[in-house]
């Protein structure tokens, strides 16, 4: 989504080579305009990057952009960075034994090798700047915007699609995943009930059933296991719904909380890296990651969740996020690595 907004709207301006191991599905689609793919390489994928920069080297390339925290190992070009999970490299909880080596190391390479590090957060900026301090002459804030196909769907629906009664309905994102805290928000709805709440659960369907199995022991009437969702099903998911409910252990941004804001749907998060930023005093924040501070952020949420003038204050700060800034940004980025 990110490569996407700036592709599409500086992609004329230069051009941009894609030497991606995979091209991400839609980005051809909605950049073809702005990228070539002659340069495209596939292999290894401890080599793939430096073999495609050999490549655009050789063709006269002045430089690459990585638009993840991954930089090559041996830097052929200047180099840009965007460092979107900063937290990541303070927070072990999700990763494997080989990823708590690996992201590390290639967050430490890109912060070494690039010319310029473009990150998503306020927050992130300073974690990084504390961890690694000779970064902060090279470190530039470049805050996301509103994805444009949720801009455009808000235009449409607005907070219409929100219910005037009935349960309490709650999405949770990506229950798979041990960093977004399905484990905490299922102890925090149980002291809830089931009977006045429908929870919709993103993420691999037998992966969320184990998960909401462990803790606990049965999946009750109330829960759905819904899968991964398309982008247009998974946005008219979060209009209908009263809550997302996203307790995630960090974030370099946040796309879920804005995305679901737009549409004037309630905000229940931790106030981790990028969470507090992101969602300011229109989100709803635990005190703690416990179940008790879980839920009361939820019940908070759920009293003023269908109020017309709470979503549209909630609309009104989601819209607030333009891609302007960061557009700017990346254009004297680019700039610089060209000329």
């Amino acid at each position: 989504m990110y490569k996407q907004e700036i592709l599409q709207a500086i992609g004329e301006e230069f051009q941009f080579h894609a030497f991606f191991k995979q091209i991400e599905p839609g980005i051809l689609n909605h950049c073809g305009h702005a990228i070539a793919c002659e340069t495209r390489v596939s292999g290894n994928m401890l080599i793939w990057r430096d073999r495609a920069l050999r490549q655009l080297a050789k063709a006269g390339a002045k430089g690459v952009w990585f638009p993840t925290q991954f930089s090559a190992w041996f830097p052929t070009l200047p180099t840009l960075v965007t460092i979107h999970d900063m937290a990541a490299y303070l927070a072990w909880r999700s990763f494997g034994a080989v990823a708590k080596v690996y992201m590390p190391t290639t967050l430490f390479a890109s912060c070494v090798h690039a010319k310029k590090l473009l990150v998503v957060s306020e927050s992130s900026a300073n974690d990084m700047n504390r961890l690694f301090p000779w970064t902060k002459a090279r470190t530039v804030v470049a805050r996301h915007g509103l994805p444009s196909d949720v801009r455009k769907r808000t235009a449409e629906i607005g907070i219409s699609r929100h219910r005037k009664d009935g349960p309490a309905s709650i999405i949770f994102l990506d229950g798979a995943n041990p960093r977004k805290r399905l484990d905490l928000s299922l102890l925090a709805l149980k002291q809830l009930g089931w009977k006045n709440l429908e929870l919709t659960i993103t993420g691999n369907p037998e992966a969320v059933e184990k998960r909401i199995i462990a803790v606990l022991g049965h999946v009750p009437a109330g829960i759905s296991c819904v899968g991964r969702l398309d982008r247009p099903d998974l946005l008219d998911a979060l209009a209908a719904a009263d809550l997302l409910l996203y307790p995630s252990d960090f974030e370099g941004f946040g796309f879920p909380l804005i995305e679901a804001m737009a549409f004037g749907t309630s905000v229940v998060s931790l106030p981790g890296n990028a969470e507090k930023e992101v969602g300011g005093e229109f989100a709803n924040y635990a005190a703690l990651p416990e179940p008790q501070s879980l839920l009361q952020a939820i019940q908070t949420a759920l009293e003023r969740a269908r109020d017309p003038a709470s979503q549209q204050s909630l609309m009104k700060h989601a819209l607030s996020f333009t891609w302007d800034d960061s557009l700017t940004i990346h254009r004297q980025a680019f700039e610089e690595l060209a000329y």
